[in-house]
């Protein structure tokens, strides 16, 4: 098809008739001075074809109230872990370790409870005249601990534990008492008392760092909860 050329009659308005105007009148004519345009003339290299077009993939939607809800229940747990790491290392922490105590021959001396994350308590003595540490069974050391009576016979860590300095004397560690409970009780009967200093110590030192290390870990749980917790980043939901 070619252009069409447009004829446009207006009639006369019909004033005086009281009569609105006619609308104009459109006669169409085709244009004969415009050569039809033919795809046949066109060379088949020069055409391109058209492809329909594909529809943009959908992505999925995500559920964002799953999102924050999965969010609130990690924090929540994680709240709570922090807080119990807290409390635990605090308490392990505020506990007070076994007091040094001087033993006597055939006598019962009390142990104090051991804190959490600490390995207890160590009988220390002076050396032998030769420099050589004495056998736990001369010391003949028996733990009584809810009706239940233990030899002690486990030889102490010299080379990790090392010496001590209590009361002017150079004491060596013998044998382990280990962690005890509530209301525990140490009996030693050995002749080795008789002229010997034989002490009750901490194993440690100081106060193990465990406890700080958990106190650390919960404060961290409870950082990283506030963290992915959607209401404290200012996310309604």
């Amino acid at each position: 098809m070619g252009w069409a050329r447009v004829q446009v009659t207006l009639p006369p308005d019909g004033e005086g008739t009281g009569c609105p105007p006619p609308r104009p009148v459109v006669s169409r004519g085709q244009n004969r001075s415009l050569a039809p345009v033919s795809t046949a003339r066109m060379p088949r290299e020069n055409m391109v074809p058209v492809r329909p077009r594909k529809s943009p993939k959908r992505r999925p939607r995500r559920d964002h109230r799953a999102v924050r809800r999965a969010q609130n229940t990690a924090s929540a747990i994680l709240a709570v872990s922090g807080v119990t790491l807290v409390t635990i290392g605090t308490i392990a922490w505020a506990t007070p370790r076994q007091s040094p105590e001087l033993l006597q021959r055939a006598v019962t001396h009390s142990l104090q409870a051991t804190p959490w994350f600490d390995p207890g308590a160590t009988i220390f003595t002076t050396p032998l005249p030769d420099g050589s540490i004495p056998a736990p069974e001369r010391l003949d050391c028996v733990v009584r601990n809810g009706g239940r009576d233990k030899q002690l016979r486990q030889p102490a860590d010299a080379d990790q534990l090392g010496s001590r300095v209590q009361a002017g004397s150079s004491l060596v560690p013998v044998v382990v008492v280990g962690a005890s409970g509530p209301g525990a009780e140490v009996t030693c009967s050995g002749a080795y008392l008789a002229n010997r200093e034989v002490w009750l110590l901490p194993t440690l030192p100081s106060i193990s760092a465990v406890p700080l290390s958990v106190v650390i870990g919960g404060v961290g749980c409870l950082g990283i909860g506030l963290l992915i917790n959607p209401r404290a980043r200012g996310s309604r939901g």
